[in-house]
């Protein structure tokens, strides 16, 4: 009897933990399906290395986008899956007579709930695992791929031979900048003109086309956000990093062994900048500017302490004050051009154009300002790229002097290329959803100014971010022994770009692949103290100490490693005394780490000292020291 009755309560306790589960799965299916909805809906062209690289850390994550996806992911799950729950427990008190029914209909209920979210959260994940390109992903990212190998040239390898009287560079960078947003007359996608001015520059100048329609840099996997962005077209690789898309901010250098258009230019005695309207330390940008050329680098905050200026939009100041600051700044160095043609090359980043982080719908991407025509009604995005591309126009003719000004000499003028490059296609869905679906051949924007060199074919290229690179060398009157510089080719040369020589998904899937070229090059150190705060995998441990007699006895415990790998680094505790700076190494035990300490020695006459508790390690690729607590010692 006594045998039955705990059998009858197993079988309790078992359906319970059933049920339970299956609730958790309804759960899991609904979210699923959600989450998927959601990430295609805000991201386009989102690839899974893409992915794996944003959730590698939240920074950078606004609270619009945290309650955006409680709003639209986690909410819907819960109230479908409560939904489905105040349904089974209702059941219970239905006037059902026969208990055999009342079975029926609560295992039809979750049955048909269960069927009912995988038929929503199946189709979803079949979209995303082709979306998202996971099988080749799974397939190349552990293959060793040979494309970068065998095709890269190394521009320590170059002999480059600048013009005697060397030429200015000014490169503008658009955030989101495309083609796309042209017209279909000029090889658009849209009905109406949306970069009227831009097209019209690119037109009158150079985007290499064919002369009719508008070209422009196809998007490669590990160039398409920003720093990758700017990282490509002024190194010619791929920004293919481990950390993530927007963690170089956390490392001490920033890939040294590579050498980028800054470099290069300044060991041509360039005089060199970069501005932007938001925070230059997001992403590693100030950090790699100063890294590759000693830029000097003007921001959110030296704007901010000169004038005032304050925030704006999500990421800082507008960009009709980013273009104000430039010329003032730009003035300035076209008037030492002319007085002692001392060569600069002055790059800035507008931010206006940047989709709406936390907006779902997109009808709000993007920054209108005081600027910004009313040309399109309620499509904001609309008013605002056009608005960024007549303040473009504008500083173009505001440096050649369309504009009837005198602020820059005319030596300055003649002898100053300008370039101005999308930095991405735009990460708007809602904007160019349609065009994503019929499969337009989406490019950034693109246009050299000015150039001194004029190319070799008529016809349309076919070229990516990569070969940007040597093109605005090549711009500069530079010549360029064998037109190749890394992963680029020379537009103005008549060598086949790589574009042209092989197709985009298999250069994607090369590119995805491990090379030991990108792995010599791009070399990051995932130990790095503030990375690993960053996300949250400092290594832990408790500090304690006692007092007995003459002595002192430190002790320390970890409590989790965490990112810490054993088989790459060596770990030891050290103990600094805070009043005389002095480190003591501390004992390795069975229990963690130890050290005894002669207490006249080191307790004041207070009867207390303060020590700093870290925990260092040395590995083959670097020394790392992470504070784990501060330890006050007071004697009993």
């Amino acid at each position: 009897m006594n045998n039955k009755k705990s059998v009858n309560r197993i079988h309790s306790v078992l359906k319970i933990i059933g049920i339970i589960l299956l609730f958790l799965l309804l759960f899991l299916s609904f979210f699923i399906g959600f989450a998927f909805h959601f990430m295609m809906s805000n991201w386009s062209n989102l690839s899974l290395y893409e992915l794996i690289m944003q959730l590698k850390t939240l920074s950078g994550t606004t609270v619009e986008s945290v309650v955006t996806f409680l709003l639209e992911v986690v909410l819907p799950s819960v109230l479908l899956t409560a939904f489905v729950l105040i349904l089974y427990l209702f059941s219970f008190c239905f006037r059902i007579k026969s208990e055999k029914r009342r079975k029926i209909f609560r295992s039809s209920l979750l049955c048909v709930a269960l069927i009912s979210s995988f038929c929503f959260s199946i189709p979803e994940s079949v979209f995303a695992y082709d979306y998202l390109g996971v099988r080749d992903y799974i397939q190349n990212s552990n293959k060793k791929s040979d494309f970068i190998d065998t095709y890269y040239v190394s521009p320590n390898d170059v002999d480059l031979e600048f013009p005697q009287q060397k030429r200015n560079l000014i490169c503008l960078y658009m955030e989101s900048m495309e083609m796309t947003y042209s017209d279909i007359e000029h090889g658009g996608y849209f009905q109406d003109d949306y970069i009227e001015e831009l097209t019209d520059l690119a037109m009158k100048n150079e985007c290499f086309s064919d002369g009719v329609s508008l070209n422009g840099s196809i998007s490669l996997e590990y160039t398409n956000w920003t720093m990758a962005g700017l990282f490509s077209t002024s190194t010619g690789l791929p920004f293919k990093t481990s950390l993530g898309q927007n963690n170089m901010d956390t490392q001490e250098t920033f890939f040294p062994h590579v050498l980028a258009l800054g470099d290069i230019l300044k060991q041509q005695g360039y005089d060199q900048t970069f501005l932007c309207g938001s925070d230059s330390s997001f992403a590693g940008r100030s950090l790699y500017f100063k890294s590759h050329g000693d830029f000097d680098v003007h921001d959110f905050y030296t704007y901010h302490s000169k004038y005032g200026v304050g925030v704006e939009n999500q990421w800082g100041f507008m960009d009709y004050h980013l273009f104000e600051y430039a010329k003032e700044e730009i003035k300035d160095k076209a008037e030492n051009y002319s007085e002692s043609l001392v060569p600069f090359n002055y790059e800035f980043l507008t931010v206006d154009t940047h989709f709406y982080i936390g907006n779902n719908d997109g009808h709000q991407d993007g920054f209108l300002c005081q600027k910004c025509p009313d040309y399109y009604g309620d499509n904001q995005y609309a008013n605002v790229i056009r608005c960024s591309s007549k303040q473009a126009s504008e500083f173009v003719d505001w440096f050649y002097g369309k504009d009837g000004n005198k602020d820059i000499p005319n030596l300055t003028r003649e002898n100053t290329t300008i370039v101005i490059l999308g930095d991405h296609p735009t990460m708007s869905t809602y904007f160019c959803k349609q065009a994503v679906q019929d499969g337009f051949s989406r490019r950034s924007y693109v246009c050299f100014i000015n150039s001194a060199k004029k190319r070799t074919i008529s016809s349309a290229r076919k070229y990516s971010h990569f070969d940007i690179f040597p093109t605005i060398l090549s711009s500069l009157g530079v010549t360029i022994p064998g037109n190749k510089l890394a992963l680029g080719v020379d537009l103005y040369s008549d060598e086949k770009t790589y574009m042209e020589l092989f197709d985009k998904d298999y250069i994607n899937m090369q590119l995805q692949g491990k090379s030991e070229v990108i792995d010599s090059l791009l070399e990051v150190n995932p130990y790095e103290y503030n990375y690993l705060k960053r996300i949250g995998r400092l290594p832990t441990a408790n500090s304690t100490y006692s007092v007995n007699g003459d002595e002192i006895t430190l002790s320390l415990s970890l409590i989790d490693k965490h990112g810490l790998d054993e088989d790459l680094l060596i770990p030891k505790a050290v103990i600094t005394d805070k009043s005389t700076k002095k480190e003591l190494e501390m004992k390795e035990t069975a229990f963690g780490y130890s050290l005894i300490l002669n207490k006249e020695e080191y307790l004041d006459s207070s009867g207390y000292i303060d020590f700093q508790v870290e925990f260092v390690t040395t590995g083959k690729k670097s020394n790392n020291i992470y504070d784990l607590s501060e330890l006050h010692v007071q004697e009993n």
